[in-house]
């Protein structure tokens, strides 16, 4: 059975992990378990409050769901209207949840950036607060999933060893590589997604983030939340991987399905994208010796 660390809000799964080293351990850090439905609740918040703190009364961004539903949410509990615009190819994303909410909810292009673009125009028209990601109050959004981490340096005495998170629009990566630069941790940050559908992962180990073609991409029910062709903190999540030392790890959809199933029989509930940081350390424990100490995979929704 999994041991929990309530100190810390982290699950023992070492036992779970086919690694080669005895002094390796395992730790889940279960981001949604804290009353969010996704981490990115904790962005949307952020960018909500700071939207109503600049006078505005309605907030606008672009997503494929995830950020989307979690803006909604923050929009209603602030009596904010949100516009969320939705990519119309993609069918995953909750937008009768969204309406419920109150928000408005439209479709536009056929991705994730199309749909930040069509945000950004409405924005740009006036009396709507563009809300996207690495929009103007974006600060807020990266310091607030910065927070992820806090707590961590009392992990087995001090900083873990790794930090395994999953990889989109490079925002989670890029905010909490920055706690870990800021504290001076000898924490290596390490980012998972999927093979061919991602600008970061693709650009990687270059030093300059290159989008990739839209054409190319394929996303799935498994994948779309790790999928984007010019991700939008991808430059910032380069230059905190280079400096902790990290590494990008591809996962397939096979591979995000098993972590989900493995987290499921420890009693987890998470998506399989939102597993992508438990499906690289599963690859990696068993194709190469891990450093030794704590690794910590987030669970991200």
């Amino acid at each position: 059975m999994a041991a929990v660390n309530t100190a810390t809000e982290l699950t023992d799964l070492t036992e779970w992990f086919d690694h080669r080293r005895p002094s390796v351990q395992v730790l889940i850090l279960d981001e949604p378990s804290g009353g969010r439905r996704c981490h990115k609740q904790r962005a949307a918040d952020a960018v909500a409050h700071a939207a109503a703190e600049a006078s505005h009364e309605r907030v606008t961004a672009g997503s494929c769901g995830n950020y989307g539903l979690a803006l909604a949410v923050a929009a209603a509990r602030l009596d904010l209207a949100a516009i969320i615009v939705v990519p119309a190819t993609y069918r995953q994303a909750d937008t009768r949840r969204m309406r419920d909410l109150g928000a408005r909810v439209i479709r536009s292009g056929g991705t994730y950036e199309d749909a930040v673009i069509a945000s950004r125009r409405l924005a740009e028209g006036g009396g709507v607060a563009d809300a996207n990601i690495d929009g103007p109050f974006s600060a807020a959004a990266v310091a607030a999933l910065g927070e992820i981490v806090a707590g961590l340096g009392a992990v087995a005495g001090g900083p873990p060893a790794g930090l395994w998170v999953p990889l989109g629009n490079g925002t989670t990566v890029a905010a909490v590589g920055e706690v870990i630069r800021h504290r001076g941790w000898d924490t290596r940050v390490f980012g998972a997604s999927s093979p061919g559908n991602n600008s970061i992962l693709e650009s990687w180990p270059s030093r300059q983030h290159r989008p990739i073609s839209p054409t190319s991409l394929t996303p799935t029910a498994t994948n779309e939340p790790l999928v984007n062709w010019s991700a939008l903190h991808g430059q910032m999540a380069l230059d905190l991987l280079h400096t902790t030392a990290g590494d990008l790890v591809a996962v397939t959809d096979a591979q995000l399905v098993l972590a989900c199933r493995t987290l499921g029989r420890a009693g987890f509930t998470v998506s399989p994208a939102g597993a992508a940081g438990v499906a690289a350390l599963l690859l990696t424990s068993t194709g190469a010796r891990l450093s030794g100490g704590a690794h910590v995979a987030v669970l991200t929704g």
